[in-house]
């Protein structure tokens, strides 16, 4: 699953592009200082790490962080494990989701080799297919990880091709503009400090979740749903302005 990126910028141009490793370029208007909204939808390890939940059936522990289920389910590959493995796997696999929910794209406004450079420091603790060596000491998880990689990778690719609808951005840009806008003047700050990330997920509800200042994850649903959307734009701004 290739993936996509949306920025969107207070000069109202929409910059786009296919992830940190893709070759895509960006196109920036240099001008007066501005808020900045940049999300990432369809990206392929989250979207991976979900087959696997939901495929196998692992018992995964209720967390905030944990999302509801994807949308469109996938092929029941129960087969692969044993219940004592499943139960396992599931233990492990909540370890897994933690850092792969937080593998980051390159840094808005930050430079794009740093960037990268952390961005591949995170994709190899999360592991990198097709091996995914960083699981290795998690047997269980690790082996069916790698047996349903290759189903899983093009099942993830019908997925975004279906969902997305070649979309470039989920969340409208005139209420990026007014929330991002109003956190500006409702906390007296430069609007240039006004920043936030979103990573979308085709898992279903409105569901959604701060993981860091400035940055969200949620459902596509969250961000269609326009005051579900302000609301976690809001707090994703609020949440990323300077200390």
């Amino acid at each position: 699953m290739p993936g996509h990126s949306s920025r969107y910028l207070a000069s109202h141009a929409a910059v786009v592009g296919n992830g940190p490793d893709s070759g895509g370029q960006a196109v920036e208007f240099v001008g007066s200082r501005s808020w900045r909204f940049e999300e990432s939808a369809g990206d392929l390890m989250p979207h991976l790490a979900l087959f696997v939940r939901d495929a196998l059936g692992l018992p995964i522990p209720a967390a905030p962080e944990v999302p509801p289920r994807l949308l469109e389910p996938p092929p029941d590959r129960l087969d692969l494990l044993s219940d004592d493995e499943r139960q396992v796997a599931g233990q492990d696999w909540a370890l897994w989701w933690t850092t792969v929910l937080r593998l980051p794209a390159p840094s808005m406004g930050a430079d794009p080799g740093q960037g990268l450079e952390a961005w591949r420091a995170r994709q190899e603790s999360a592991g990198t297919p097709p091996a995914f060596e960083a699981l290795a000491d998690r047997a269980a998880l690790h082996r069916v990880v790698v047996q349903a990689f290759p189903q899983a990778h093009g099942w993830v690719n019908r997925l975004d091709r279906g969902v997305g609808g070649g979309r470039t951005g989920w969340f409208p840009f005139e209420l990026v503009r007014q929330v991002a806008e109003d956190v500006a003047f409702d906390r007296s700050v430069d609007v240039g400090d006004v920043r936030a990330s979103a990573q979308l997920l085709a898992v279903e509800g409105n569901w959604w979740q701060l993981i860091g200042p400035g940055t969200a994850v949620c459902s596509v649903g969250a961000a269609s749903e326009p005051a579900v959307a302000r609301q976690v734009l809001r707090q994703a701004f609020v949440s990323g302005l300077p200390r």
